[in-house]
């Protein structure tokens, strides 16, 4: 089944295409549904904060008369999403290719996702199956951060992982699509 506006976006079933306001492009995040399998690639894990409520100003001020607050409608903030990942590379090879490109995509990375002064938009695009439409959101690059070491596994076709986390700040809750665009929180 297709993703609709009202199911809100997909997380793992789609891709993530991060535009800096500044810089180059950084590589899709979950463009792995390719065949053949395309490598190096990124492998969206898991993703906190994606389905979360906004963050809230709770309003409330001492009663003039009387014991307790009055409370006045909270102001909704932001939120903040951490995307966990692996980039993945292989088979290795004799003249070290392999792990080669995991380095020149965590430069990438760096350089992609390096503009910590302005908000960038992310494109969620489903994949082809489940299908789907196209979702944006704002957002402002606050923290990047990897793994110390990479995994190796010469018994796989993916022979190199290494792992990282990229933490963005939605200063506006929703996730958009459509024209005129129709917001979900």
């Amino acid at each position: 089944m297709a993703y609709i506006a009202s199911h809100g976006p997909p997380l793992k079933d789609a891709t993530h295409q991060w535009d800096p306001p500044t810089t180059s492009n950084p590589p899709v995040i979950n463009d792995v549904q390719r065949e053949p399998l395309v490598l190096p690639q990124i492998e969206l894990l898991r993703c906190t904060g994606w389905r979360d409520l906004p963050d809230l100003v709770d309003n409330r001020a001492p009663r003039t008369v009387g014991v307790g607050e009055m409370l006045y409608p909270p102001r909704y903030t932001g939120k903040t999403l951490v995307y966990e990942c692996e980039m993945q590379a292989g088979p290795d090879d004799l003249t070290g290719a392999a792990r080669e490109s995991l380095l020149t995509m965590q430069m990438s990375l760096v350089a992609g996702f390096g503009d910590r002064d302005s908000e960038g938009v992310m494109t969620v695009t489903p994949w082809a199956a489940p299908g789907g439409v196209t979702w944006t959101y704002s957002a402002l690059v606050t923290d990047l951060k990897f793994d110390p070491e990479w995994k190796l596994d010469a018994n796989d076709v993916i022979t190199y992982r290494w792992g990282f986390s990229l933490t963005l700040r939605m200063s506006d809750p929703h996730f958009y699509t459509g024209s005129p665009p129709v917001g979900y929180l």
